[in-house]
């Protein structure tokens, strides 16, 4: 992933990505990869908390998809209920955070991240 960061050349002007921009694309990766799974969890969460939304939601999926058949995409648009907690859990997970985190360049010290007391050795 660094070597194609490091490497590739935007598709408008074919030049290659500045430092800059592969920091900010890193940080993006990193932040992303616990985002993600924070989401999945609190989604999993949320509906358990109140039994009569749990029920509601797998009686929907139920009806839409049915206990045998697989899942398609046909079926995502259907799923309303689901569709309802999903967004309401994004909406409400600390997986959606309010600010953005940035790297502080340096040339002597350790990478700083803005916005968090964190270092990168």
């Amino acid at each position: 992933m660094l070597y194609a960061l490091m490497h590739a050349q935007d598709p408008q002007t074919g030049k290659p990505l500045d430092e800059e921009r592969v920091i900010d694309e890193i940080d993006t990766l990193i932040i992303g990869t616990s985002t993600f799974p924070s989401l999945l969890s609190f989604i999993r969460y949320s509906p358990l908390q109140d039994t009569q939304e749990l029920c509601k939601a797998r009686d929907e999926i139920d009806t839409v998809i049915g206990p045998d058949d697989p899942l398609t995409q046909a079926h995502f648009a259907r799923l309303l209920h689901c569709d309802a907690i999903l967004k309401e859990s994004i909406h409400l997970s600390a997986a959606a955070p309010r600010f953005n985190i940035e790297s502080l360049p340096s040339e002597t010290g350790p990478v700083m991240l803005a916005a968090a007391n964190t270092k990168i050795p």
